[in-house]
Formats: C-alpha cells, structure tokens, sequence
C-alpha cells in the first residue's frame, strides 16, 4: 500500500505474514498510516520511504529502520496493533531517525514511551493516563538502592530494573517537563530537536538545548537533577490545618524530603466540598511551611494525588505488585508442593538465582515468592500467621486453575502467594505470569488470566475539617 505523507513524500507499506496471519494484514496496515500521520504531525516528516510489517515464527518483538518484526501469536493479541505498534513506528524518529550517542545515556526509549505508551493512554482520558503513570511510580517503589541508577547511565534493557528507569523514569521526566514549559513549547521543542540532529546522534544534552531555546529558560538544573541524580525524591506531607483568616480560610502544611533536597514543584490538590484545587508550590529545602488560601471551608489536603511528580511513593501509596519479587535480588522463594513444576515456575518469574527456603521454617526478613498447591499453601499460610486468599479471588469461577496475590506482613515485606490445584496449572504459568508485574493479584483458567488488578493506593492526605 502506498500513501502520500508529508511534503508530498510517497510512503510505501508493507506487511509480510505468514498464512495463519494474513488476514490481520489490512488492520496492521491501516494502524500504521495512522501512526505515521500521527508523528509527522507532531515530529516532522518520517524519514524513510517505507515501512514493513513483518512475522516471526519465534515469539518475538523488534523494531529496525523501516521494519518491525513481531512473533505470530505476538501478532495476535488484540492490544499490540493498539499499542507496541505506534512504539516501533515512533523509534523511526527516535532512535533510528535520531540515534542516541550511547557513551553519554540513552534518551530514546524514555521518549518513545512517553510519545506512544503514555500519549494512548492520555487519549484513552486522565483516568487511563494517570493510572498509567502511578504504576511507573510503583515500579520504581520496588527498586532498592543497589538497583536504581542515574538516568544517564542508561543504555539499553536487559533486566526488569533497566525498563523501569530507562523507559518508566525517564518517561517522567518528559510528563513533568511538559507540565513546567507548556505543551506548546514542549512540542516546539520537539520539533526544533528532530529538524537539528535529523540523521545523526544526538545526546541528552542536546534535548535539554532544544527545549532550552523554545521556552528560553535555563533547564540545565532540571536536567542535572533527574539525569544524574541515582535517587528521586522522598517526599512527605508531614502535617496539615486550616486556619480562619478575616472572611477566608488558610491552609498551612509542612513538606519535608530527605537531603539533599531536590528543586520540586509540587502539586497538592485542596479539597472544598465536592470541587478539588490543584496548586503548585516550589520546594528546594529539607523542610518549608506553605499557605495557600480558600474561600471556603477546606476539607482535606492531598500531596500530588494524580502522580504528576517523579518520587518515592509512601508505604501507603505503593501497594505490593508482583515486580517486588520479580525483581529484589534479596527475594526468597518456598516451594508447598509440586517442588518441579514450582521451582520452574520461580526460575521464571524471579530474575536472580533461586533462594529457596524449606516451608517448615519462618517466614524470611525477605521479600518472600511462596510458589504451590492449594492444600499446601494453605497450610503454610495458616502455620505461619500470613493473610489467606483475599475476598477479591474467593469468589472466583469453578474453571479457574490458579491464584497469584501479593500481600504485605506487619513486619514490612513483601509476600506474593502462586496457588495452583494441580502441577499442569503450576506449568502453565510459566510464560504469562512474567508479563504481569505491575499487578497485586490475577486469576488464571489455565494459561489465561480471566481477572485481574492492583490493590488501591492511598494518598498522602491530611483531613482539615475535623
């Protein structure tokens, strides 16, 4: 197929399928000419003559210059011509039309994520987007010390820990530099940059340069902090109180971060009645008092309740995912029957080398990944004082093979629970359950999640109305 793009530029689309799959040809083309009409655009003109969509019979997912090339059952799920699609096409721009000088950091897969995943999910509406950006939020929250890194030293993905700073991370640096110069100037900004280094390499420097000069601002701190900076902000909402003043109200509140502080604008949501406030207040200190003042009588005050800000959530704020386990090198796993088909399943799911504890010993000072059958993990549970299956899988269908629920001990760890009925339930887990990281709990009728979700996250919020 071939369509006229920008400037009169002919582009030629191709898919080239296996039979199984050709008749998701004419879909997979339509979506791409709306991707390509979408980022020139937003971009530029795109900077090949063609583009070709292209199946595997391996169970893969690769973009290239003017290609992607995608596994056949990959081909399949419904979501990726909605989704991973409009990812590989945008890395024509950026990271092929642009290449990253990799010696100094890669800033391509940050902005692709932010201009394909997040940009679906703004126009999905504010639910879809800010639900996407609290759970970057929450990834991050699972990554300790020894796993998070400076930004600019990212390069490319080889663990779970790398997609969550180079992609999730730095997604939101670009979500907050938008919210700080506009959208106007930031997609000025864009452009500037793809018109200036277009088929050559540019750095993360020469971002921050393009962005500097359409909003003539000085973002070199901006910049520095987030790029350079291993650890992102621990920000508290330490207390809260509404005070009369003459004929309206004030709102006095304390934020404190650890040091050294980091340049934050803040956003923080002042309920009155049935309406929501959003102010923004600029905080560089370990500690500051603010004011901000209300017409009304204020209900409540909430610490950026949209997760517009890169930070450590609170406890509160984080409620255990899958990735904790998935992810933390300190993870213990205890095998409750079907020890084969369990400790395969683990091999699968943790991405460190197995430490294994017998079921007849406490619980670890761990993250802990308790992987078996029903009767046994029941049992285990039962002996050691930890929550069983929540209401949320209790009712579940008669059909349903598999249970998987994260929990957190009073201690402070992390549990996530795997129950099976059988080993072949245990088996069939192996290759979807890795792709579900960011959720709390799933049900499974075999190899197939019939349910699923993550436990709500509760803001930091004072109540003034008291």
């Amino acid at each position: 197929r071939k369509f006229t793009g920008a400037g009169n530029h002919t582009i030629t689309l191709r898919s080239l399928l296996h039979e199984e799959v050709a008749n998701l040809g004419a879909g997979y083309l339509d979506a791409t000419e709306r991707y390509l009409r979408l980022y020139e655009r937003w971009i530029g003109p795109y900077p090949y003559g063609s583009f070709s969509i292209v199946s595997s019979p391996t169970p893969t997912g690769f973009g290239m210059p003017t290609l992607t090339y995608l596994g056949i059952d990959v081909l399949r799920l419904p979501f990726i011509r909605d989704t991973s699609l409009g990812h590989e096409v945008l890395h024509n721009w950026w990271g092929n039309g642009v290449r990253p000088d990799y010696t100094r950091g890669n800033w391509s897969e940050g902005l692709t994520t932010f201009m394909a995943d997040y940009a679906y999910r703004e126009q999905a509406g504010p639910a879809a987007a800010r639900e996407l950006r609290l759970s970057w939020l929450r990834d991050l929250a699972v990554l300790d010390a020894g796993q998070d890194r400076p930004l600019r030293e990212f390069t490319s993905r080889t663990h779970g820990s790398d997609q969550v700073v180079g992609y999730h991370k730095a997604a939101m640096l670009f979500v907050m530099l938008r919210d700080a110069i506009g959208g106007d100037i930031f997609d000025q900004g864009l452009r500037r940059f793809w018109s200036e280094h277009r088929g050559s390499i540019a750095a993360w420097d020469d971002l921050r340069v393009a962005f500097e000069r359409t909003s003539r601002r000085d973002l070199k701190g901006f910049f520095t902090q987030w790029l350079d900076r291993a650890d992102v902000p621990d920000l508290r909402l330490e207390s809260a109180k509404a005070v009369k003043d003459a004929d309206e109200w004030r709102v006095d509140f304390t934020l404190s971060q650890e040091r050294p502080a980091f340049q934050l604008r803040v956003p923080v949501t002042v309920g009155t009645g049935p309406d929501q406030h959003v102010h923004w207040v600029d905080f560089d200190r370990e500690r500051a008092t603010f004011s901000l003042r209300s017409a009304q009588l204020p209900s409540s005050i909430t610490l950026d309740p949209d997760a517009r800000l890169l930070r450590r959530l609170a406890a509160g704020e984080a409620p255990p995912i899958l990735r904790r386990v998935m992810l933390d090198p300190t993870t213990v796993t205890v095998l409750a029957g079907a020890d084969e088909a369990g400790a395969a399943l683990a091999r699968r799911v943790v991405e460190h080398p197995l430490q294994l504890q017998s079921p007849e010993a406490p619980p670890p000072a761990a993250p802990l990944l308790l992987v078996g059958l029903d009767r046994d993990v029941n049992r285990y549970l039962a002996r050691h004082g930890l929550p069983p299956r929540p209401t949320e899988l209790a009712a579940t269908p008669d059909r349903a093979t598999a249970w998987v629920w994260t929990a957190t001990r009073t201690t402070g760890e992390t549990v996530t629970i795997v129950s099976a009925r059988d080993a072949a339930a245990l088996a069939a887990l192996g290759r979807p359950l890795p792709h579900y990281g960011r959720q709390s709990w799933l049900v499974f009728d075999g190899g197939t999640a019939t349910a699923r979700g993550t436990w709500p996250s509760r803001p930091q919020s004072v109540r003034l109305d008291r």
